[in-house]
Parts: structure tokens; C-alpha cells; sequence
């Protein structure tokens, strides 16, 4: 039953962009929000008690912390009769925004607790099924775009921009789920299969295959910069895994990197991805710092748009060669509707603030040191935080929070061996020393 429940959650990590409940916005999008809080709630009544490591307590404090900020400005808006804006609902914006944290962090919970309950070997194969269906979907969507169609919210992005997004909403949200799973499908193959070689190069001709089809400037961007911090980070390693990492990220540059910088160039000459983005976390910067303890959930929408409109003119002066109409239209629609910083540091340090940001990635830092000598869980971690800075946004990325829960039930059973280790040199010590308590006389402690 937990075992069902655990490898449904994870495959559904894969289903980002299905028009189930599209009045709930990108919530009702995924699969993974819709079954989580029905599996959570059978969890309870099986076990009747949930398991909270000290590592997690964070994310539970970090959540209250929202939800106060959400209140107090729920509570100022109704005060100073500021309640729309762009014909939105702000106190239930707030509520909805704050329903895709209270996911995410459920998500992780869930997901601990059901991985406490399998071995590892359980752990990781459903990574390595939802890797394998992701390549069949890339299949599927490179012969006959419109055969999935019913899995989408939107039907004409291919004909917009030629582009697989497997079944994420658009191409730079495949990068975390390509690349997280393919790194916990290393891990399965290396540790519980038969000719690892030979399944090791198939599912790296698939990676490939993904770099080569999806065109994700992200992805590539991202994992140049993962490998040039894991470098910094870990100056220790050994001589044969530093050659080996080089050598691997020599390659990877020399072979992606000037596709890279045709599709950046290809992207500021014809669309205006590079030039929103640039806008909108420069803008999001901007209001993390002006409200260092944040503006809540909703709230944040009318301060942004006007942060917007001030930053545009200068920003257009400092490049006049980005293409800044997908800002104006997003401006001129007045509505909510991408009006998100495309990024979960600058997106979240409007929601809660900088320093409650700072907090956060303090907390995931912890957890990377905690992390000791697995190197491959390592650089997905570096990946992911790489990720979370410059790329993707939280919500409704459900494979990030899924790839926290292995980190931390690495982390636990690392404590777990610790402690085992501790009682088994405590056993040998007593059986080498054995104490008689009948010759523990007053006398004999004195002398």
C-alpha cells in the first residue's frame, strides 16, 4: 500500500500541465496536488502519527512564517480597502499562493515518511521509471506533437515555438525533471542492477538525447555552473575524481556550449524570454529589498507591477538590443496572468522576504554538508539550488521537493548507521570488559 502510494506520487512529478481544474490555476495542473492531500490524509488514519526529523522543522517554521506575513497583510488590505487589483480577489489570491507551499512542504513530509517505510533499493526505482516514461513521452511528442494534447493546458506551443516540453507547460521547466531523475537513475543502476556499464551509456544517450531535443537554455546553463561550484566546493576530492570531473565538464562545454550561445542569441534576435526574465528578476530583486520581511502571497502582485513599469525604461537605456514586448503586453493585459520573476529565490523574497530567503537556503546548505561523501546526490543538490536561483520557480515543481525527500532519507539513514556503529562499539567494549556489579563495593570505587 505505502509502496502504491510512493511510486504513484513520484510519476506523478511528471504531470505538470494538465487542464484538470484550470479555474485553480497552475494548482490544478498537476496530478501530484490533486492525489498528495488524499494520500496524506490515508497516511494519518494508517499510521496515526507523522515522522519530523529535525531536519525538516525548518521548512514546518518557514511555513508558519508565511502564513503569519500572509495574515498581516490580508489584515492591512482589508484595513486601507485595498482588496482588488486587476480585478483580482487579493485575500484569496493570498490563500491559493500559499496553498502551493503548504503543498510543497506536505509533499516532502508525505514523501519521508513513505521512504521510511521501503528500502532503498524501492527508493530509487520509481526515479528511474519516471526517467524511462519521460523518454517515451520525448518519443512520442517529437513524432506527432498533437498526439498528447490532452495532457495540456495549452494545444499550440508547438506551433509557436517548435519546441518539445515534454509534459511540463514549457521547455525550461523539463530541466530539474530531466536531470533529477537521471542522476537518482545513476544512483538505482550503479547500486541494484546487472551489467551497469552498458545500462549506464543507454541512459546517457537518452540524456543526451533530452540536451539535443528540448533545447533547454536552462538546463545547459545549469549544469555548466553546477559543475564549476561542485569544483569550488568540494576542493578535497581525489585526485581521480577531479580529473574525472573536469574531463567531464571540458566535454560537456565543448559540446553544448556553442549551442548554448546560438539559442541565447536566436532568443534576444526573435523572442523575448531572455529580455522578461532579465526585467522581472531585476524588478523582484528590487521589492526583496524595499520589504525585507516580505509582502505575502498576493499582496506582492500590485507592489511588482509597479516596480515593473519604473525598472523597464532603464533597463531598455542599459540594452537596447532585448526585445522587451512580452513585458509590455504582460502590463497592458492587466492581469495576474506571467507576472512571476521565473525564478524561486527572487519569486519567494517578495512572498516572505530576503532574509527569510537567506534562512532557506542557509537550511539547504546544512543539508548539502550533511550530505558526507555521496557525491552524485551532492551535485543534484548543487543542481537543483543552481536551479532555484536562476531558473525555475516552486510551485507546482514538485520533483524538487521529491529530490529533497531522498536527500533526506540519506541523510537519516546516515545518522541511523552512526548510531548503530556507536551501540556495536559499546557492545564489543562491554564484551571485552564485562563489569560485575556485585564487585562494585563502596570500597573497591574508593580505591
Amino acid at each position: 500500500m505505502f509502496y502504491f502510494m510512493y511510486f504513484i506520487l513520484v510519476l506523478s512529478t511528471c504531470f505538470q500541465d494538465i487542464p484538470i481544474l484550470k479555474q485553480m490555476g497552475n494548482y490544478g495542473s498537476s496530478i501530484t496536488s490533486l492525489i498528495m492531500i488524499v494520500f496524506f490524509i490515508i497516511f494519518c488514519f494508517k499510521e496515526r502519527k507523522i515522522k519530523i526529523t529535525k531536519e525538516m522543522k525548518p521548512f514546518l517554521f518557514l511555513t508558519l512564517y508565511l502564513m503569519i506575513i500572509n495574515v498581516v497583510y490580508i489584515l492591512y488590505m482589508y484595513l486601507t480597502n485595498e482588496l482588488e487589483f486587476y480585478s483580482i480577489f487579493l485575500p484569496l489570491k493570498a490563500c491559493k499562493g500559499f496553498l502551493y507551499w503548504v503543498t510543497n512542504v506536505g509533499l516532502l513530509v508525505l514523501l519521508f515518511n513513505l521512504q521510511s517505510k521501503i528500502d532503498e533499493r524501492k527508493m530509487l526505482f520509481p526515479f528511474f521509471f519516471s526517467y524511462l516514461f519521460l523518454f517515451i513521452i520525448l518519443i512520442i511528442e517529437k513524432f506527432n506533437p498533437h498526439l498528447l494534447d490532452i495532457f495540456h493546458n495549452t494545444t499550440n506551443y508547438y506551433e509557436s515555438f517548435g519546441r518539445i516540453r515534454l509534459l511540463c507547460s514549457e521547455v525550461s521547466n523539463t530541466s530539474t525533471l530531466i536531470f533529477l531523475n537521471y542522476i537518482l537513475s545513476i544512483m538505482y543502476i550503479l547500486k541494484y542492477t546487472n551489467f551497469k556499464r552498458f545500462n549506464l551509456c543507454i541512459i546517457t544517450i537518452i540524456f543526451v538525447i533530452f540536451l539535443l531535443t528540448t533545447t533547454s537554455k536552462g538546463m545547459i546553463a545549469a549544469i555548466a555552473i553546477s559543475l564549476v561550484v561542485f569544483m569550488f566546493i568540494n576542493a578535497n576530492l581525489k585526485l581521480k575524481h577531479r580529473i574525472g570531473i573536469t574531463a567531464l565538464g571540458i566535454l560537456f562545454l565543448a559540446i553544448f556550449f556553442p549551442k548554448l550561445m546560438i539559442l541565447i542569441q536566436k532568443d534576444i534576435r526573435s523572442y523575448t524570454s531572455i529580455a522578461t526574465r532579465i526585467c522581472m528578476g531585476f524588478s523582484a530583486l528590487c521589492v526583496s529589498l524595499k520589504f525585507p520581511f516580505g509582502v505575502g502571497n498576493s499582496y506582492y502582485i500590485k507592489v511588482y507591477a509597479n516596480e515593473i513599469k519604473k525598472n523597464i525604461g532603464f533597463l531598455k537605456r542599459m540594452n537596447s538590443n532585448l526585445n522587451f514586448n512580452e513585458i509590455y503586453n504582460i502590463l497592458a493585459s492587466n492581469s495576474e496572468k506571467n507576472l512571476a520573476a521565473k525564478s524561486a529565490f527572487l519569486q519567494y523574497s517578495m512572498y516572505w522576504g530576503i532574509c527569510a530567503s537567506i534562512c532557506f537556503f542557509n537550511v539547504l546548505f546544512r543539508l548539502y554538508r550533511k550530505l558526507k561523501d555521496n557525491l552524485l546526490i551532492k551535485f543534484g543538490f548543487i543542481f537543483l539550488i543552481v536551479n532555484i536561483v536562476g531558473f525555475i520557480d516552486f510551485d507546482y515543481k514538485y520533483e524538487i521537493f521529491s529530490y529533497i525527500s531522498v536527500v533526506l532519507y540519506y541523510i537519516d539513514n546516515y545518522h541511523k548507521a552512526k548510531e548503530c556503529d556507536i551501540e556495536k562499539d559499546e557492545k564489543i567494549f562491554y564484551n571485552k570488559y564485562p563489569i560485575n556489579i556485585m564487585d562494585c563495593s563502596k570500597e573497591k570505587i574508593i580505591s
